[in-house]
């Protein structure tokens, strides 16, 4: 495939896992239909489209399918956005062979030009007048896989069973969405875990869990969270579906209270699907 097409991720998700209203999710923003199609594993308790790796491997074989259709890779790259049927019925309305004389919705109208909006901005913003800002790298943590064939009735214990916690557990394997497993139907599931479960993992959490907190004095300060994990591990929540404070301070074991304090909550906020909450866990 064209390496160009890693700037559809960054369009529609800017390379994260977000949860669209529409119920896309992941990198590369499927729906469960279309994940399902091609091999994830989408339910209550897993959502693959949250694996990166796998997430990109499903959508590039939709890219591909998309592509032995039309023989072409603008077209195919519409077809991400507008769907196989969509740009078919557009070709064959407009009588017409070339996405650049197509008359489409906005959204796809213009998804080629983001593309190529995003690959020159990248590829050489010295040319609009930018500097390259110095990368860090951070180092590749060493993980080990385990593979599970049966249902886990307690992620928590589950994670204390193989050495290491439910912080570091769902880090690595985002696509894990509550506390248990159901596995029925006994598929392998891999696991990725720290080989080093008492390194210090805060940088990773600190660029990750970036938030804004308003003070009393509707005073902005940029806060970023650093903690060791040592001390104390810092997750990412996603809120799902009829998710409440309640019930999300109950699963992690923690105050209500400290639960609005760090995410800036008051008692009259409304989670939103998707929308990230700050978890502080104390270690065990």
């Amino acid at each position: 495939m064209p390496d160009d097409f890693k700037y559809v991720a960054v369009i529609e998700s800017h390379l994260s896992n977000a949860i669209s209203p529409a119920g896309a999710a992941g990198f590369w923003q499927l729906v469960p239909t279309t994940a399902r199609h091609y091999g994830l594993i989408v339910n209550d308790d897993v959502d693959e489209r949250l694996e990166v790796e796998k997430s990109t491997l499903a959508a590039c074989k939709l890219i591909k399918y998309a592509y032995s259709i039309f023989k072409n890779w603008t077209l195919s790259a519409a077809a991400y956005n507008l769907g196989v049927g969509g740009i078919q019925n557009a070709l064959a309305k407009q009588k017409s062979d070339n996405y650049y004389d197509l008359l489409l919705n906005h959204e796809t109208g213009s998804f080629i030009y983001r593309i190529l909006a995003y690959k020159t901005l990248f590829a050489n913003p010295e040319n609009l007048g930018l500097k390259k800002k110095s990368l860090k790298y951070y180092p590749k943590v060493p993980l080990k896989t385990i593979k599970v064939d049966s249902s886990i009735t307690n992620l928590n214990h589950f994670a204390k069973s193989v050495k290491c916690n439910i912080a570091l557990l769902k880090l690595f394997n985002p696509w894990l969405l509550g506390d248990k497993l159901n596995n029925p139907d006994g598929h392998v599931y891999e696991f990725k875990i720290p080989k080093k479960s008492d390194a210090d993992y805060s940088y990773y959490y600190s660029d990750l869990m970036k938030s804004e907190i308003i003070d009393s004095n509707s005073v902005q300060l940029a806060v970023t969270d650093s903690v060791s994990l040592s001390e104390e591990n810092v997750i990412n929540h996603l809120v799902n579906a009829n998710e409440n404070l309640k019930d999300i301070a109950e699963f992690y074991d923690v105050n209500e209270v400290d639960l609005k304090v760090w995410n800036n909550l008051k008692d009259t906020s409304i989670l939103r699907v998707g929308e990230k909450l700050i978890i502080k866990l104390k270690k065990n």
